[in-house]
């Protein structure tokens, strides 16, 4: 098992433009009103997703009468619906579906990290580099400190980490004439999950064709490039990168099991598209049941049985996921070699810290014993000015001083 475990909230995907669940109707809305998202128009079809999404919503104005719900926060609206198919028949299962169609399609719309699925071309355009980043850094440590790449517990349903490592995994942009004799030959991404369980590829050392910056003469450089559909029984282990993430939430390239699984794809474009109506499970108490499948939910607990530092960003743990704070005390309860809890959140370092603060340190703390709430690290060592506790500062210490938060 790996000594690092990296843990992503919804924050984390902030920076590819894909909104926070407490403003996330409200985008879906708005995309909806105007026809448009990041200024292009939007097709008869994907406005039709959104606004029925949205027809569900207004359906539940009348609860208002008796019960105390936010009609504008997607998990108030989620766990409503799934207690309501639960009881519910046919009818409020497909209610249900269609706010998760404009969950996956609202998220799909807003995302600005993309791919176009080819693995024989070296991506340049659209790029956020913060998050290709993020995967340079892991596997420039995982290179020099001859470790594995930390497993990545995600409760995020984009595809935001995939595309962008098959980008860094992909050309020469990240690698110079020192890196780009990488020593795998093997990729595994592993889900865990009964749908999706893994995606593999090969990894080649290849020349690719890069345009000179002064004289625009086309050069030679060296960089990897990944091979789908090819025998990699005998490739040593030793010479595998697999990378272990655990989307515990669903994903929206997760097809759902009952549905069969989608027509057979390249590996490339299964791991990095987005389906129409993908497995996304709502916030109530049957995530770790049967629902994904698999083990991705014993994995990831056992990962942070196992691990000596965990990473926390874009994850507030808020008062009403009870759920995860039980997942948090089960996972860390048992673990004796803990050094280390990071806890990101651009709250701890707001010149102003009031309440709101305080209120998220007590949240962490009150789930643990003396002895962890001494190991929890709620202000990790400071990044660029106002950019504390956010995913910029997560990138920018394990790209400048990642044994400060990495256990190596």
């Amino acid at each position: 098992m790996s000594d690092n475990v990296i843990l992503l909230g919804a924050g984390a995907s902030y920076n590819a433009g894909i909104p926070l669940m407490s403003n996330f109707i409200d985008t879906m809305w708005n995309i909806a009103r105007t026809g448009r998202c990041n200024g292009k128009q939007l097709s008869d079809s994907d406005r039709k997703v959104l606004e029925n999404a949205l027809g569900v919503r207004e359906d539940l104005d009348g609860y208002h009468g008796r019960a105390s719900f936010d009609m504008w926060n997607i998990e108030d609206l989620l766990s409503i619906l799934s207690f309501n198919a639960l009881a519910g028949g046919r009818k409020e299962k497909s209610r249900l579906e269609a706010v998760t169609k404009g969950i996956a399609k609202t998220i799909e719309l807003t995302c600005g990290v993309t791919h176009n699925g080819k693995l024989d071309s070296d991506p340049k355009e659209e790029r956020v580099p913060l998050y290709e980043n993020f995967w340079v850094s892991l596997l420039n440590f995982a290179l020099k400190n001859k470790s594995m790449v930390p497993p990545i517990i995600t409760f995020n349903y984009d595809l935001v980490l995939e595309r962008s490592l098959l980008r860094v995994l992909t050309g020469s942009t990240y690698f110079n004439s020192d890196l780009n004799r990488l020593p795998w030959k093997r990729l595994v991404i592993k889900y865990g999950a009964g749908s999706f369980t893994e995606a593999e590829f090969g990894i080649n050392i290849v020349q690719w064709e890069k345009w000179g910056e002064k004289d625009r003469i086309p050069v030679q450089t060296w960089g990897p490039r990944l091979i789908e559909d090819q025998d990699l029984d005998e490739v040593d282990p030793s010479e595998t990168l697999e990378i272990p993430i655990y989307k515990l939430h669903g994903s929206v390239n997760f097809p759902r099991p009952q549905r069969g699984r989608p027509a057979k794809q390249k590996t490339a474009h299964k791991l990095i598209t987005a389906l129409d109506d993908p497995l996304i499970l709502p916030p109530v108490f049957n995530k770790a049941t049967a629902s994904l499948g698999g083990t991705t939910w014993a994995d990831a607990l056992n990962a942070v049985r196992s691990c000596k530092n965990l990473i926390i960003c874009g994850y507030s743990l808020p008062a009403t996921d009870i759920y995860m704070q039980y997942f948090l005390k089960a996972a860390l309860g048992p673990n004796q070699d803990l050094n280390k809890l990071f806890v990101f959140d651009p709250v701890l370092f707001r010149s102003d810290k009031g309440d709101e603060a305080k209120a998220l340190k007590r949240r962490y703390s009150s789930n643990f014993s003396e002895s962890i709430q001494h190991r929890i690290s709620f202000e990790p060592i400071k990044s660029q000015e106002g950019k504390g506790g956010t995913f910029e500062h997560l990138v920018f210490l394990l790209a400048r001083y990642p044994l400060e938060i990495l256990f190596g």
